[in-house]
């Protein structure tokens, strides 16, 4: 807080506006008392090299978690996706490969269907790209392709 009122003002604390912003008038007089040692008052202030290690550690963290939010998986909005997936950066190409050790990965996806009880799903196969959108069902697949186009034209 910067104070802008005479030295007499601040040493006096009958004043009222320095008796607002009185706080602790120690400080204050003795850095009027010693203008040259600011370091020696105010040790509180400096920063420190723990204070600097925790700032460092904060904005590290930060921008740890923003990356991590940055590259999960982006979901279409209204079709059916394995919510366990969404959250995990590698979305569900794990669940894919050990289904696919012992058999194909279109019959994983024909089990996920079964499971979500969806004709038309999206899995994440690739990080950090967009969704593969699975179509099962005939009609939707032709109504995907001839009237709702515009839901699924994701080009910029």
């Amino acid at each position: 807080m910067i104070v802008l009122c005479s030295a007499s003002d601040l040493l006096d604390r009958r004043s009222v506006y320095c008796r607002r912003i009185w706080y602790n008038h120690t400080e204050f007089r003795a850095l009027l008392e010693h203008p040259h040692a600011p370091n020696q008052i105010f040790k509180h202030t400096m920063a420190s090299p723990q204070n600097l290690a925790l700032i460092g550690a904060a904005v590290l963290l930060t921008l740890s978690y923003a990356l991590y939010r940055w590259a999960l998986p982006r979901p279409i909005p209204g079709i059916a996706h394995n919510k366990d997936a969404a959250k995990s950066i590698l979305g569900d190409a794990p669940e894919a490969l050990r289904f696919s050790e012992h058999s194909e990965i279109v019959t994983w996806m024909k089990e996920t269907m079964i499971k979500l009880d969806e004709p038309m799903i999206q899995v994440f196969m690739k990080p950090l790209s967009k969704p593969w959108v699975v179509v099962a069902d005939y009609r939707e697949a032709q109504d995907v392709c001839s009237r709702r186009t515009r839901e699924f034209d994701r080009s910029e």
